[in-house]
C-alpha cells in the first residue's frame, strides 16, 4: 500500500474500511494457498497483506472511537441538562402518602 493509498483510508466510510478489510482478507488466504501449492513466486505479498490489513483496521477502530466518542459527549450534554426535583416534602413524605392509601 502505498502513502497516497494510506492518505485516502482517513477519508473512507467505515462502510468502505469494513470492505476493504474483506478483500485483503480473501486476497491474503488467495496468496497462502497459493504458497502452499507452489504457485505463489512473491512470498513476501502474504506479509504486505496482512500490514494492509492492520492498517485499514487501525483506521477502523480510529473512526469507531471517533464516534463512540461523540455519542458520549451528546450523553453527557443530554445528563447536565436533566434536572431531577425531589418531592416538596421530601422522599419521606411521599412514602408516607403511599402507605395510607
Amino acid at each position: 500500500m502505498k502513502r497516497n493509498d494510506i492518505n485516502e483510508l482517513r477519508t473512507k466510510t467505515v462502510d468502505e474500511l469494513k470492505r476493504m478489510v474483506v478483500d485483503f482478507r480473501n486476497d491474503a488466504e488467495k496468496a497462502r494457498t497459493e504458497a502452499i501449492t507452489g504457485k505463489l513466486k512473491n512470498t513476501n505479498m502474504i506479509k504486505n497483506k496482512k500490514k494492509d490489513i492492520a492498517r485499514v483496521l487501525t483506521f477502523l477502530h480510529m473512526k469507531a472511537n471517533v464516534v463512540i466518542d461523540q455519542v458520549e459527549e451528546k450523553v453527557e450534554v443530554a445528563e447536565k441538562k436533566v434536572v431531577v426535583n425531589p418531592p416538596a416534602g421530601g422522599i419521606k413524605k411521599v412514602k408516607e402518602a403511599k402507605t395510607r392509601e
